[in-house]
């Protein structure tokens, strides 16, 4: 069983700037307000980043909605997470996808960190995804894990940047699923001695459209273009 899309293999670099693992964890921690700010800013949240460094130290600022500040404290635990996996040099696997997403949706799913179908307290199939250009069905329940366990690359940069396309397709979890592929890459890379990769703000748009463009259209060429672009600079 497999889920393809259609993608231009030259869109993915062939390889990324090296360095020392440690460093690369570095460079990630010391961005971690940033990157946070950039994760909630694709959400849709205009939180400046001073808000969210404010929101990551424990406050809420004024005239916000609580689901909305319980989404970045969501995203900046996602975060702590995948820097945790680094410095425990955890797999960018299964166990750690579900790790970090019930650290992303602890406050905001019914099921966090479980895959669609495996929780009794919730119904439905969900993974249906709403996009300007029309509505994408995502793959069944019982497809999931033979869909994830079908998903192999030896190579860390072609396997980090598809498993982000790959899991937006996927839909496994209940929510959080994007979020989730960024930050599991983000490990895969680092524990390679390469920079993650973050989507900035200021590409909200295209970032969006790219989406759009991998739902229905099954292309991942406007995703990967985007990737190609958020390489964090070390």
């Amino acid at each position: 069983m497999t889920m393809k899309f259609s993608y231009t293999p030259q869109l993915i670099p062939n390889n990324l700037p090296s360095t020392d693992r440690r460093y690369a964890r570095h460079e990630l921690f010391r961005a971690f307000p940033w990157a946070v700010w950039n994760s909630s800013a694709l959400e849709g949240y205009n939180f400046t980043l001073y808000e969210v460094e404010t929101i990551i130290n424990g406050y809420a600022p004024g005239n916000y909605p609580i689901d909305h500040i319980d989404d970045v404290r969501g995203i900046a635990a996602g975060w702590k997470t995948a820097l945790q996996a680094i410095d425990q040099r955890a797999e960018a696997d299964e166990t750690l996808a579900r790790q970090i997403n019930h650290a992303i949706t602890q406050k905001t799913s019914l099921a966090p960190g479980q895959f669609r179908g495996e929780s009794t307290h919730v119904h439905g199939d969900g993974g249906n995804v709403r996009t300007p250009r029309g509505l994408y069905v995502a793959p069944r329940p019982e497809e999931i894990k033979p869909l994830w366990d079908d998903f192999a690359i030896d190579d860390p940069v072609q396997r980090s940047f598809l498993r982000i396309p790959f899991i937006a397709r996927l839909q496994p979890f209940w929510d959080g699923n994007k979020r989730t592929a960024l930050m599991l890459s983000a490990v895969d890379l680092i524990n390679n001695g390469m920079p993650p990769l973050i989507v900035e703000s200021h590409n909200f748009d295209q970032w969006h459209d790219a989406l759009a463009c991998l739902f229905i259209d099954n292309n991942a060429d406007p995703v990967l273009e985007v990737l190609t672009g958020s390489i964090l600079k070390m």
